[in-house]
Formats: structure tokens, C-alpha cells, sequence
């Protein structure tokens, strides 16, 4: 079926934590329900649009159910997905997007509590801002020119104005584009950086602990990723360490693995077929700690507790032998 992304939220209220897979080989997505000891069962499947490549979950109509917004690639359209109570999916409304939609994220751009949608179209080079009504509905807001393909974003509050920001990963460019958001819907892009070779996917967390915002971006052809360290004004300087992983690193996630309340890193490598895993120090340093092996072609990873022992367990998504690979976290908490 060609399983081309992997999110993870609670869709039968049981507090355990299930999986959507999107398929591109067949235009479909499935559901997977947790057992709470981090087995999954086949639970239903659904069809998208053309070439599903990307799916993210939230609650997009505030009936306090999961749904799914859904990138479908060659149809150049987002599928939203309403959820109910019954573990259903209801396709409510397909949204045109610019060329080749690449990447989704939620948050609330215009201040109005509401969850907004920023798609990243690769070929159209533009991201498409689509502002939420709180009914699962949306209006067509900004498109954004970044003017190079794109195919990656992150959302956070970069210069600490309480309005939300957007980085923009600009892969033909080798480059990020940081855009600051006005607080209405709208963005300006504030300033450009070089980063490495096909530079793919990126995470925000605050990884030296001085309360700004930071960034790190996988660099597919140079097996590293770099982190910039946020200045709290909308600006960043590079780390004078770039990180080595495995070869053709793709996505990376940021989160506390180890629960030393340090952020750490978790890398996903498509050729080496691997996981690298970085403990945070907090002082802008980080210790490699292992390499995990997965499937064959990793392409995503993504974290959740899936045991229920507090510890964040990650799902590598194996898009060559088309299965899920499971990691229990083993991580002990270190006392720094």
C-alpha cells in the first residue's frame, strides 16, 4: 500500500493511544487501534484524494473528536475528516491547494482561538494559509510566495509578541525562511538562512533552556542537521556544531525522552535505515546515544506513550516494506 505518513491520537476514548496511516500506493488512510501495550489492531480504512502524503489530526469543528486533515499530492487538495463518537470518519469537505501539497500543520493565526491550517505546496512554491471557522470549515487566506520549493514547516512564537510565526523549510534553496505573523492570518518573511544540502524536515523546541524558541533541520545530502538557536526577536544564529547521523537523514522530532525536562531529538534515516537518537544537555549540546534499527526506508518517525509506563515510545513508518517498526522506550531518567 506504500504507507507514506503516521500520526498519532486517541480515537475511541479509551486514553490509549492509536495510529492513522496514510497509503499512498492505494489512495487510502487506516486506522489503528492501541491496546495499551503497544500492539495495534487494523481498525478501519477510508479513501483520500490522489496520492495521500500527509495527515495530521486535531479538533477542527470543537465537538471535542479527533478529526483528520489529509495532504493528497497529485489531487492537490486537503481532505478533512470529521470525527464521531461511533469511531467514524466522515469526509466533510476536499479544499484545493496550490501544486503538489506537500505538508500540513495546525494552529491559531489570527488570534481568534480558532485552528488555522498552513499547507507547504512544493510545486507552486507558495504556502497556502486556510483560517478555521470552528464549524470544520475554512476561508482562503494568505498564499505565501516563498519562491522555491518547499516542503516542510513549523509554527511558534518567534520574537515573543504572543502571535504565532512560521518557518518554512525552501529544499531547492537549501535554505529556511522565518515569517512572522501579524496576529490577522497574515505573514512577512523576516529573514533567510542557509542551511545544508536538500535540507527536508524541522522541529522547534528550546533546547538550551534560555526560554526562546530554537530550530533543527535535517540536511538529506549531507547525513547532519543543523540547529539554530533562537534570539527571542524573530532571529537565530547557527550552532557551531552540525550533528551527524546516518545516511539520507528525512524527519526529525523533538521531544523529552529521557524526562530529565532537557528537550532531546530523534532523527529517522532513509538509507541507512535507522534511528538516531540525541539526548539534550540543555546547554546546547547533545550526547548521540544510539542508533535503532528499523524497516527498510524509514521515512517518518513520530512519539507517544503507547504503554502507559510516562515514557514517549516512537513509531518508525517503513515506507519500502510497508509496516510500522514500535520502540519501547528503555530510557532512565538521568539526574543532571
Amino acid at each position: 500500500a506504500f504507507p507514506s505518513c503516521v500520526t498519532t491520537g486517541d480515537f475511541n476514548f479509551d486514553k490509549i493511544v492509536d495510529l492513522i496511516v496514510t497509503n499512498s500506493g492505494d489512495n487510502s488512510f487506516a486506522l489503528l487501534i492501541g491496546s495499551g501495550d503497544g500492539t495495534f489492531a487494523i481498525h478501519s480504512e477510508y479513501g483520500t484524494g490522489n496520492i495521500p502524503v500527509f495527515v495530521i489530526t486535531n479538533d477542527f469543528n470543537n465537538d471535542s473528536l479527533s478529526d483528520l486533515a489529509v495532504i493528497a499530492s497529485k489531487s492537490n487538495t486537503f481532505n478533512l475528516f470529521t470525527g464521531d463518537k461511533k469511531i467514524i470518519f466522515q469526509a466533510q469537505r476536499v479544499y484545493p491547494t496550490g501544486s503538489q501539497p506537500a505538508f500540513v500543520l495546525a494552529n491559531d493565526f489570527n488570534n481568534d482561538k480558532i485552528l488555522d491550517l498552513a499547507v507547504a505546496n512544493s510545486a507552486s512554491v507558495t504556502v497556502t494559509i486556510l483560517l478555521g471557522k470552528g464549524n470544520g470549515y475554512f476561508t482562503y487566506g494568505q498564499d505565501l510566495k516563498t519562491g522555491t520549493s518547499t516542503s516542510c514547516l513549523a509554527a511558534n512564537d518567534f520574537n515573543q509578541d504572543k502571535k504565532v510565526d512560521l518557518v518554512v523549510i525552501n529544499y531547492s534553496a537549501n535554505s529556511i525562511g522565518v515569517w512572522l505573523g501579524s496576529g490577522n492570518g497574515t505573514f512577512t518573511l523576516k529573514q533567510t538562512y542557509k542551511v545544508g544540502s536538500y535540507p527536508v524536515f524541522i522541529t522547534t523546541n528550546d533546547f538550551n533552556r534560555d526560554n526562546f524558541v530554537d530550530l533543527a533541520v535535517t540536511n538529506k545530502n549531507q547525513d547532519n542537521f543543523y540547529v539554530f538557536f533562537g534570539k527571542g526577536d524573530g532571529t537565530f544564529r547557527l550552532s557551531t556544531t552540525n550533528f551527524t547521523v546516518g545516511t539520507s537523514p528525512l524527519s526529525i522530532i523533538s521531544y523529552d525522552f529521557n524526562n530529565d525536562t532537557y528537550a532531546d531529538l530523534a532523527v529517522t534515516n532513509f538509507v541507512s535505515n535507522d534511528i538516531n537518537i540525541f539526548l539534550g544537555n540543555g546547554d546546547e549540546t547533545f550526547e548521540g546515544i544510539s542508533e535503532i534499527s528499523t524497516g527498510n526506508d524509514p521515512t517518518s518517525v513520530v512519539a507517544g506513550d503507547l504503554n502507559h509506563d510516562t515514557r514517549l515510545d516512537l513509531v518508525s513508518l517503513n515506507t519500502l516494506d510497508g509496516a510500522l517498526s514500535i520502540f519501547i522506550n528503555s530510557c532512565k531518567k538521568v539526574n543532571k
